[in-house]
């Protein structure tokens, strides 16, 4: 393919290649690019640039790589970077890059623009996670010399429920306990409610509560407050409350894009167990994206053993380790395996080096979390 000289117009890098128009940029706003996202169903939010202003606010710096074909955008993908010990940045690319399967010269394009983007950018070490469906992406990335990561940068396995039914069908699809608990009568006093901003201070409290009950560390309050002011704005954001005699008990964070309702965040109180009222709260915002016309809504990760053990037909028990995971396969809904992440380190010699490393030893138990440790300074 050949290429013109590039261009600067403010911030932005242009060249075009092959009757394709790249861009490259690190503006705070990309409607074209959100647009794209909101359309396209291999879209994430995690790849729009409201996104990449919500994960500035905790030091991870966002810069997009937008294709355009007649004026219209047709693939790209957002890299969300920052400074290593040593080696220079590492960039994560969450949920992307969204390239249409079936287009080889604008995949072959895109990836090569990517790692070229990275390079340019001073980035050293770059982790890619395509996104939900994308599972062909994973081929194109060996072949550029990327191999299985140590660590995704976000859990493979989910849990998805089809909301194309009536609130019986759904009803009929969880667990026994879990319908029982829905179709009996609430006591006086409950109240479910969706909230709004002003509910923040809510949500932090409980948050606060449930960390220290769990004994984990939490993000900042200054990171949900940029989370709300970056994608409210498109309605990419709900907030729903559980209140037991006017006192709030659960609060329920959600991302609705796309087709797809995604159960983002729930903090507990940690009281009032025999009320189900994060139950209920669940209940109630399924019910609500059905309303909003939504097609699934997706519970956010599930441990991958579980899943591995289940799909394949294995024994689950009751293991505390899973409870998590077993509490949102309860609402009934199917278990999807989203690509795994892989990862590149562009100098060859250290990229030698570490290939002479086993997948095996590099997602070991000890070196994710060592890794774990490093990736939660920014997560």
């Amino acid at each position: 393919m050949t290429a013109r000289p590039a261009e600067r117009r403010d911030t932005l890098y242009f060249r075009e290649v092959g009757g394709y128009l790249v861009r490259v940029s690190d503006e705070p706003d990309d409607a074209a690019w959100d647009d794209f996202l909101e359309q396209d169903p291999l879209g994430h939010h995690a790849q729009t640039s409201a996104w990449g202003r919500a994960r500035a606010s905790i030091g991870w710096m966002p810069i997009r790589l937008v294709v355009s074909q007649d004026g219209k955008v047709v693939a790209g993908a957002q890299m969300v970077r920052r400074p290593m010990p040593v080696g220079g940045e590492v960039g994560f690319v969450h949920r992307g890059p969204v390239v249409p399967e079936g287009r080889p010269d604008l995949t072959a394009l895109v990836f090569d623009e990517l790692l070229a983007m990275g390079k340019a950018r001073g980035v050293g070490y770059l982790v890619v996670q395509p996104p939900p469906g994308a599972d062909w992406m994973t081929e194109e990335l060996q072949s550029r010399g990327f191999r299985r990561g140590a660590f995704d940068i976000d859990m493979t396995s989910t849990v998805r429920l089809d909301l194309r039914t009536d609130p019986e069908g759904l009803l009929a699809g969880m667990s026994k306990a879990r319908r029982r608990h829905l179709r009996s009568a609430a006591r006086p006093g409950i109240t479910m409610r969706r909230g709004s901003e002003a509910d923040l201070p809510i949500f932090d409290r409980l948050k606060d509560m449930q960390s220290a009950r769990l004994g984990y560390a939490r993000r900042s309050p200054d990171y949900y407050a940029a989370l709300w002011g970056a994608l409210a704005p498109r309605g990419h954001i709900e907030l729903f409350v559980a209140e037991f005699e006017g006192d709030p008990v659960v609060a329920q964070l959600v991302i609705p894009f796309g087709k797809v309702c995604r159960h983002m965040e729930r903090v507990w109180s940690g009281e009032h167990r025999d009320l189900r009222l994060s139950e209920r709260l669940e209940w109630e915002v399924i019910k609500w994206a059905r309303s909003q016309g939504y097609g699934f809504t997706d519970f956010e990760g599930i441990e991958p053993r579980l899943a591995d053990a289940i799909l394949s037909g294995g024994e689950v028990g009751n293991d505390p380790k899973y409870s998590a995971s077993l509490y949102k396969l309860r609402f009934g809904g199917r278990i999807i395996v989203d690509p795994p992440s892989y990862d590149h380190v562009y100098n060859p010699l250290l990229r030698s080096a570490y290939h002479c490393i086993p997948v095996s030893v590099m997602r070991s138990d000890w070196m994710r979390g060592l890794l774990f440790k490093f990736r939660k300074t920014g997560s």
